[in-house]
């Protein structure tokens, strides 16, 4: 089952159980003109982020938020603060990761590269780079070293572990050091759903 069927999955979940907004946040497609000012800024962007903003203008999973165009969307009146469930605006993420990021690594050695998601606390993002790769980088300890490829894709990245069995590298370097601590609605629900066994 590939991330378009999941997302069905996903947003059926949501339908029988509003409390699990609070892990996907899955919205309407985003605009053909902002696919179209996407695809010329960025013309090395891949089809499959392209078809990720033509099924959801960006969305949050778990403590990721995934970029589209930062238009408002449905927010329910439960949230106590709602400002904190606005999906980040890619072309504003672009802009300030363009700021910050020369002040502490060599961007001309990092090469192309577009924002795509980041955590909760915008300390770690994930770049898709000019070969398609996701790159995950730390901007708060700005370490160079900690950077990683975490996908060869973005559909890899959505399949195999936003949504998928490689989940636990997001928190773990191992499997085994996966704990009881870790463990949360949405952990359950890949469980359960048999997309990632632990």
């Amino acid at each position: 089952m590939g991330w378009r069927e999941k997302f069905d999955v996903l947003r059926e979940k949501v339908k029988a159980d509003e409390k699990f907004w609070g892990y996907c946040d899955l919205h309407n497609p985003a605009s053909v003109t902002f696919i179209q000012a996407v695809q010329e800024k960025y013309p090395f962007v891949s089809e499959e982020y392209l078809d990720f903003l033509r099924n959801t203008d960006g969305c949050t999973l778990n403590i990721w938020f995934f970029m589209g165009s930062g238009a408002p969307h449905f927010i329910p009146e439960w949230v106590f603060d709602p400002s904190g469930c606005r999906c980040p605006a890619l072309f504003g993420e672009a802009q300030a990761l363009s700021e910050s990021l020369p002040k502490w690594r060599n961007v001309a050695e990092l090469g192309l590269y577009l924002p795509i998601g980041r955590d909760g606390c915008a300390e770690t993002y994930f770049l898709m780079l000019e070969d398609g790769q996701i790159l995950e980088i730390d901007c708060e300890t700005k370490k160079t070293s900690w950077d990683r490829i975490i996908a060869n894709s973005f559909g890899e990245l959505l399949d195999n572990v936003i949504i998928g069995e490689k989940y636990y590298t997001l928190g773990c370097d191992d499997p085994g050091d996966w704990s009881p601590y870790n463990e949360n609605d949405w952990t359950r629900f890949l469980n359960e759903q048999g997309w990632w066994v632990h």
